[in-house]
């Protein structure tokens, strides 16, 4: 939670520059809302789930999280939604691909396993979105400072 705090200086300078007084109230307020949304998705997981595991958080979850925000690029909502479509989408072939290329090698009686296939994908889609892509899918979505109009 102390992430969105940390920026706040960033924007400050951007509003400054602009003759726009910034109180620290806002500040205040806006590293109070983010717990507190955070905190209320917790309660709803919480109780759509009965009962809380750490089984579900695995470390492939957090790959795919960090994979959203690279694909996606800080500081954009169309960036973030643009990267968790990629991913879900990308996910969603590489399972179809290999349950369909397993299938055809138990059926021709060869055994192939193709379980890494998944994980050589996701790191080569974020290898190449950070060569290729340094700031993701921002750059087509606009920063937040850009959608305010105060530059970046």
């Amino acid at each position: 939670h102390i992430y969105p705090c940390l920026g706040q200086e960033t924007f400050s300078s951007l509003f400054t520059k602009r003759g726009i007084e910034v109180l620290n109230l806002h500040k205040r307020l806006s590293c109070a809302i983010s717990p507190f949304y955070a905190g209320i998705a917790g309660g709803l997981y919480a109780y759509y789930m009965i009962s809380i595991t750490p089984e579900p958080f695995t470390l492939w979850l957090s790959i795919e999280y960090i994979a959203i925000i690279i694909i996606g690029g800080l500081g954009s909502i169309r960036g973030s939604v643009l990267g968790s479509v990629f991913i879900i989408t990308l996910n969603e072939i590489l399972s179809h691909a290999t349950e369909l290329l397993m299938n055809i090698g138990a059926s021709i009686g060869v055994g192939i396993t193709i379980a890494p296939l998944r994980e050589f994908v996701y790191g080569l889609a974020i290898i190449l979105f950070i060569i290729f892509e340094p700031k993701g899918w921002r750059r087509y979505g606009g920063s937040s400072a850009q959608v305010l109009g105060y530059g970046e």
